[in-house]
């Protein structure tokens, strides 16, 4: 299934709410937005989420959607947490990576 451009002022978005707010524990976060508008935000992480970590998530979704004008309105925004230890190049990226941790 080819995947589709995500739009660039949601990469922008999401890189000004991540900055400085990535626990350890997260290994990559991916999304995809529907033609629907609507988001889903998926975080893989190398251990159970404290938390911490479901606080941080609920903030970086609430400062994305505070971010987007009206034109850019998402409908919905949903987040999932994987725990997972494969390698990531195997796990889906869905429409595309916002960030992805240096892994040996």
């Amino acid at each position: 299934m080819k995947k589709k451009p995500l739009p660039l002022w949601l990469r922008a978005y999401f890189q000004i709410a991540l900055l400085g707010s990535i626990d350890t524990s997260v290994r990559m976060i991916v999304i995809s937005l529907s033609d629907d508008r609507e988001l889903l935000v998926r975080f893989y992480l190398d251990s159970e989420a404290s938390d911490d970590i479901k606080e941080d998530i609920e903030v970086l979704q609430v400062e994305v959607d505070a971010m987007t004008s009206k034109a850019e309105a998402l409908e919905s925004s949903e987040s999932e947490i994987i725990v997972t230890q494969l390698p990531l190049k195997e796990l889906d990226t869905l429409d595309g990576v916002i960030y992805a941790r240096k892994e040996r």
